[in-house]
């Protein structure tokens, strides 16, 4: 199955198909909820990588702002996980209250990125690498 990453920045996009190649059998792109729409709507994608930024700003409500693309995605069956800069969390539970399966903080390094997406998953939820690590 494919992964599908929504992100307006094309070399952004050249780092994650380089990045991501290896671990999908199929990558797509989009650089809007629109075209993540429609490219959800063609099927074939298991897991859906967002980007704050390629999101509609016309609203700062978090949850109102991954609704729609959370709907579409789990209505196909389809992971999300959000990519989100100065992530707080009440932000981090508004997305995941609209149903982001996944919430990571911005900035992140690639590496890390992909150990988190593909990584195996642990069952012990304490062991979370997205659980914070506050001093």
């Amino acid at each position: 199955a494919g992964m599908l990453v929504v992100d307006r920045n094309p070399i952004v996009r050249g780092m994650m198909r380089t990045l991501f190649a290896p671990h999908v059998l199929e990558l797509r792109f989009a650089a809007s909820v629109e075209e993540a729409l429609d490219e959800l709507a063609k099927g074939g994608i298991a897991r859906v990588l967002i980007d704050e930024a390629a999101l509609e700003a016309d609203t700062d409500d978090p949850k109102a702002r991954v609704e729609p693309i959370a709907s579409a995605a789990h209505a196909v069956g389809a992971t999300t996980t959000i990519l989100w800069p100065n992530l707080d969390e009440r932000t981090r539970a508004a997305l995941e209250a609209a149903g982001m399966d996944q919430v990571i903080g911005k900035p992140i390094s690639g590496a890390r990125l992909v150990q988190l997406l593909f990584a195996t998953k642990r069952r012990n939820p304490g062991d979370s690498p997205l659980v914070s690590r506050a001093a």
